[in-house]
């Protein structure tokens, strides 16, 4: 790929970078970095990849909190504004174990203590992505969960380059802005329950890539490739989990896998990412073990996820099991420390 640096690729993103609350475990509540790009690009991180976020926060503790996690595993920190005129995004996450060995899930934005909403997500600014077109123009990959003028700029910038572009949406928002995202990306991945319906009218009437990934989760995903000879759809079913305890970060988990084996592996072929896919949904059924989204990464560490390939061998099942499902939790902030 023109202009991409094949010996430390970077894997740039931009997107929803927030704090996440949880409730539930042990010790409640515990605040760790979440959102999904974040999640995505700290799970790269923690398997040694080099990544770049291109993040507004505020220049309070949350956004402390978030770049002290980048700065841990290694990520390029050039492209983290601090602003002290906002507030970084806080989002509660209320859990709790179901009697047949389930999981329930509940999501709030508002503070218990003073029913105050919480800062929501502040997109980035063109001069950043002016100051960091070198870098976008030499990534790898560039990820993004949030449209905005400034972040398909960005996305732009890095395909020009020679980057793999994924968008991974949560909502349409501003039809025009989700358009041109759809026509820059190469990989699309979304969510049947959140988007699956609309999601059928936008591809019939506007450019679509020619891999799009649509997750259903407990029933699979379903795969859509498009080539020279027509169109594919594959069904990869859901994998069961040695220990179930939260589902919450599964699809991030397939996502950073994903872009780990394309990078790892350099084939791009539709064959080589069904494999990938069933890769990161093992990946996602191990983390499902654990609660919070990045939770089988905090508590048992990349290297003794990457030793066992393929997954599922007897001693990752009894690491897994002998392992403490809150372990990850201990990595985290009080909580309550966030909640006024």
């Amino acid at each position: 790929m023109a202009g991409v640096d094949s010996k430390n690729p970077i894997i740039a993103g931009s997107g929803l970078l927030a704090l996440d609350v949880i409730f539930g475990g042990p010790k409640e509540p515990v605040a760790l970095p979440g959102g999904t790009c974040a999640n995505v690009l700290l799970t790269l991180g923690e398997m040694g990849h080099t990544t770049m976020p291109l993040a507004c926060l505020g220049q309070d503790q949350p956004g402390i909190l978030i770049n002290e996690e980048f700065r841990r595993v290694g990520a390029v920190m050039e492209g983290i504004r601090h602003d002290p005129s906002i507030n970084t995004p806080i989002i509660l996450q209320h859990w709790q174990s179901t009697a047949n060995h389930g999981e329930e899930h509940s999501f709030s934005f508002h503070s218990p203590e003073t029913g105050k909403r919480f800062p929501s997500y502040q997109t980035i600014s063109n001069d950043l992505v002016d100051e960091m077109a070198p870098r976008l123009a030499g990534s790898a990959f560039f990820f993004f969960d949030r449209v905005s003028p400034a972040i398909l700029n960005a996305a732009k910038l890095a395909k020009r380059g020679g980057a793999k572009i994924i968008f991974e949406p949560s909502s349409i928002g501003d039809p025009e802005m989700f358009q041109r995202a759809m026509e820059i990306c190469h990989i699309l991945k979304y969510s049947d329950r959140r988007l699956g319906e609309k999601m059928n009218s936008w591809m019939l009437s506007v450019s679509v890539p020619n891999v799009i990934i649509e997750t259903k989760g407990r029933y699979g995903m379903m795969v859509i490739l498009r080539g020279p000879y027509g169109v594919e759809r594959i069904h990869l079913k859901a994998l069961d989990a040695p220990r179930f305890i939260d589902s919450c970060g599964s699809g991030d988990t397939v996502t950073a896998t994903l872009i780990h084996l394309l990078l790892t592996w350099r084939d791009d072929s539709h064959r080589a990412i069904l494999e990938y896919l069933k890769h990161g949904q093992e990946m996602a059924a191990v983390n499902c073990g654990f609660l919070g989204a990045r939770g089988a990464f905090l508590s048992l560490g990349w290297s003794s996820l990457a030793c066992n390939n393929p997954l599922y061998t007897n001693d990752l099942r009894k690491m897994i099991l002998n392992t403490n499902p809150f372990a990850g939790l201990e990595k985290g902030q009080p909580g309550h420390l966030f909640l006024s």
